[in-house]
């Protein structure tokens, strides 16, 4: 198979990698990785990876009944790690990288009594491995690289077999990709809102780092009660800002929000999950997300896999001279 490098390609090829990677992974050592997590765990990730944190610190929390915050790699160098007696307040890590050669997690890993990743690139027992027969996803965006890993975590959380997890993945992909919005961009940096709050935070990390890292324009994240404090101040100046509304467990919030809100954005896009449950809600609208950020290329003639860049960006991508 030859190796392809564009948004189209790597959309397409999500769910075939998911398969695959499924079908390599040792899926009783992985729940066994996940289950031996038994105290407060810092999860952590950068760029893409992030999301997938949050993610992990959301399934462990109701699966293994812990306490599992998402912190970036930094946080966690310089959090107070022990308590007034000098234990450790967290005894885990889980660590969140695609290629296991990410300096910050190699440097917080140094901070805590057990370690743990999700990776393609390890033979640790304490590790989760997912590799696969397919060739490697070259993207600027995570795309698979993303969606492989919390799917593992929402298999985990599921207790469900392979072909229950695949299937259910199959009708979000396809529920996702149906989406279709028209911005109408004027030429102007688009600024895009996203109001969030704890059960959409997933998504809001997937769409905050893909809007960035894919120069698609400028985000904004609210927290939708703070929004309520004066944050409306921030449009009523800029005319040109579209808001990105996610919904997992629908309050009155958010009905008095959009109401009162309409009049303020040029474009209200509302990404709604309609699962029972919301932690698979958490997973749907992050996936979701990944698609509309798909669409805001399209219109922008942007490709998420071939993002025109900073030329000195290896610099910085391989930084490894203390935190």
């Amino acid at each position: 198979m030859s190796e392809k490098r564009d948004m189209y390609y790597n959309f397409d090829m999500i769910m075939p990698r998911l398969v695959d990677s499924f079908d390599h992974l040792d899926i009783e050592h992985a729940n066994s990785v996940l289950s031996s997590i038994e105290h407060n765990c810092l999860c952590i990730g950068t760029g893409g990876s992030n999301s997938v944190a949050h993610f992990a610190s959301v399934v462990l929390e109701h699966v293994n009944g812990i306490i599992a915050l998402s912190k970036e790699p930094r946080e966690v160098i310089h959090m107070n790690l022990n308590d007034k007696h000098g234990y450790g307040k967290y005894r885990h890590l889980l660590g969140i990288t695609y290629g296991n050669s990410n300096y910050g997690i190699n440097e917080a890993k140094k901070m805590i009594e057990q370690s743990h990743l999700i990776t393609t690139n390890s033979t640790s027992k304490s590790d989760i491995c997912y590799k696969g027969s397919l060739p490697n996803e070259r993207s600027f965006i995570s795309l698979a690289s993303t969606i492989i890993p919390m799917s593992i975590l929402l298999k985990y959380f599921l207790k469900a077999d392979k072909n229950e997890l695949l299937d259910l993945m199959g009708k979000m992909y396809l529920n996702a990709s149906e989406f279709e919005y028209d911005f109408n961009f004027n030429g102007e940096t688009p600024l895009f809102e996203i109001m969030s709050g704890e059960d959409s935070y997933v998504a809001s990390k997937v769409l905050e780092s893909t809007i960035v890292e894919a120069g698609l324009g400028i985000p904004v994240v609210h927290e939708k009660y703070s929004y309520c404090h004066g944050r409306s101040t921030f449009t009523y100046h800029n005319k040109n800002s579209n808001l990105i509304y996610l919904i997992n467990d629908e309050t009155n919030l958010d009905n008095h929000l959009l109401t009162v809100l309409k009049e303020l954005y040029k474009n209200v896009v509302v990404i709604h999950s309609k699962e029972n449950d919301y932690v698979i809600g958490e997973f749907d609208l992050a996936l979701k997300s990944l698609f509309l950020c798909k669409i805001i290329a399209e219109q922008q003639k942007k490709d998420l896999s071939r993002v025109e860049h900073y030329p000195n960006v290896k610099k910085l991508y391989y930084y490894d001279g203390g935190m």
